[in-house]
């Protein structure tokens, strides 16, 4: 009998996400998807820091655990299996969008392209 706990994921629809953006509020983006797709179209203010390398490389995206996170990949799935990662380095708002990159496009929302510059802290 397994006796993991099951994951509790909280999603934010792209809209939700777009307004919060809109009113100014700061949250971290982290984009887990591949590099060549972080260059190819994200999400504007995006970090890029792939769902392998979260664990090493999460605290030049976010150095200070009680920043809201919101993950991304192409559809939600690599996002959502990234959270236990992220929990177990001490990180407590966490969001995935629901959809992931494809439905933020599919809602007609900003994107922006570039290639991936070494992360700046916040």
């Amino acid at each position: 009998m397994d006796s993991t706990p099951p994951l509790e994921v909280t999603f934010i629809t792209p809209q939700h996400l777009k307004a919060r953006l809109d009113a100014g509020e700061y949250l971290c983006l982290i984009d887990a998807r591949e590099s060549a797709e972080f260059g190819t179209a994200h999400i504007p203010g995006a970090q890029w820091c792939a769902r392998d390398l979260l664990a090493s490389q999460i605290e030049r995206v976010a150095p200070t655990s009680y920043v809201p996170l919101v993950v991304y990949c192409s559809c939600g799935e690599a996002a959502t299996l990234s959270v236990p990662t992220l929990q177990r380095l001490g990180y407590r708002h966490i969001f995935v969008i629901q959809g992931g990159f494809l439905a933020w496009c599919a809602a007609g929302f900003p994107t922006e392209t570039g290639v991936i510059d070494p992360p700046t802290p916040i």
